[in-house]
């Protein structure tokens, strides 16, 4: 019996510090239970995600996937030129992988001011907004690289000093920045020097999220949801539409015509007149939801909370969850065969698979109550 609980307990532990396919298996839940904020698309097959300490690769698009531990809990950005290069924005900093996630070395550490976003256009040159403080004593920060992360150079304050959460550029020069009491930050020297407007989102609803349609029509989110247009590279802004039940989303073109708006509860609209019109699509079916992205036509990725990865093929209609649910404590595992197996849990749960643990059921017995122990003397018959 304590060979069970031993095997069971050093299997989690070493499946969370090591690639599933090389040595112990992290069967259940499939992916680790964090929080996933970052998805960063490669190409159509390589798809990273990042939250909680953990980053997501997969090669395959999806049918397959490894993961390793990160040196933060909270991922403020993410950007993966490869399976194997990746960039982790951090609240405190930035840290860069070359394999994948075993190692990692410190690009940028912040002393006086926290990071809340980071964007890489192309391999040399990205971005690193953020700030300090709160209200009139708050002060927006950014840096910037122009090869690869190497050095950075900052920090700009932003006039007048709003801290902001969101960047994106269209080009090597020209970016947009969304930030606090609906300021936005406008450069077009690649961010060496800032412009911006405030309250035009609302003085009590920040901007967590920015993208553009073409070289002058952009478009801003704010956290509860409304969504701002420009048509002039970011001089002039109109209220363009307000996504109910929307909270803390993201928004994405695809293309000119082409965009999706995500949020945590799940929600998901679409438009395909570049922004005219928005369509619900069908819910993700999951609360939790922090990013999405959709690496080629139809095929879509969503991440969020609790160890939330979800995709779709059909452009929405219908959603896959890759992870699996966790089983919750489980005090014991009894195995008879290579596939089959019990494990007993809280709240008179009992968990099963035929498979080898690919796969579980879960079964309530009548007793609502810890079960502490499980034998079984063939596939039928067994005691709790």
């Amino acid at each position: 019996m304590r060979s069970y609980l031993l095997l069971f307990a050093l299997s989690f532990t070493l499946a969370f510090t090591a690639k599933p396919q090389a040595g112990w298996q992290l069967q259940n839940p499939l992916f680790p239970a964090v929080d996933y904020s970052n998805i960063s698309v490669v190409n159509d097959s390589t798809i990273v995600i990042a939250g909680g300490g953990v980053i997501l690769i997969t090669t395959d698009r999806g049918e397959s996937w490894s993961f390793q531990k990160h040196p933060g809990l909270t991922v403020r950005g993410l950007y993966a030129k490869s399976a194997k290069e990746i960039l982790l924005f951090m609240i405190y900093g930035i840290q860069k992988t070359t394999d994948g996630g075993v190692s990692y070395t410190t690009q940028y550490t912040t002393s006086d001011w926290d990071i809340y976003g980071g964007y890489f256009i192309d391999s040399l040159y990205g971005w690193a907004v953020g700030g300090s403080g709160w209200g009139v004593n708050s002060a927006g920060r950014s840096v910037y690289t122009t090869n690869g992360g190497a050095t950075w150079i900052g920090t700009q304050t932003f006039p007048p000093l709003p801290i902001f959460y969101s960047v994106k550029f269209f080009n090597r020069r020209f970016g947009i920045a969304g930030g606090q009491s609906g300021s936005i930050g406008i450069t077009t020297d690649g961010g060496v020097s800032w412009s911006v407007s405030t309250g035009t989102g609302g003085q009590y609803d920040p901007f967590v999220s920015v993208d553009f349609r073409d070289s002058s029509t952009v478009f801003a989110l704010t956290n509860g949801g409304k969504l701002m247009s420009s048509i002039d590279a970011g001089t002039n802004w109109s209220y363009a539409n307000q996504f109910s039940g929307l909270y803390i989303g993201k928004i994405k073109f695809l293309d000119t015509l082409h965009a999706f708006v995500s949020g945590s509860s799940g929600i998901i609209f679409m438009t395909s007149d570049g922004g005219g019109t928005w369509v619900q699509k069908t819910p993700v079916g999951f609360a939790g939801v922090q990013d999405f992205d959709m690496p080629s036509p139809g095929f879509g990725i969503a991440a969020g909370k609790a160890g939330l990865v979800v995709a779709t093929n059909d452009t929405g209609t219908t959603w896959v969850r890759l992870s699996r649910d966790q089983l919750g404590s489980i005090s014991k595992l009894c195995f008879i065969n290579e596939s089959h197996g019990w494990a007993p849990g809280i709240d008179g749960r009992i968990f099963r698979t035929t498979d080898g643990g690919d796969n579980w059921s879960s079964m309530q017995v009548t007793l609502r109550d810890t079960l502490m122990s499980i034998e079984f003397i063939d596939t039928l018959n067994g005691w709790i």
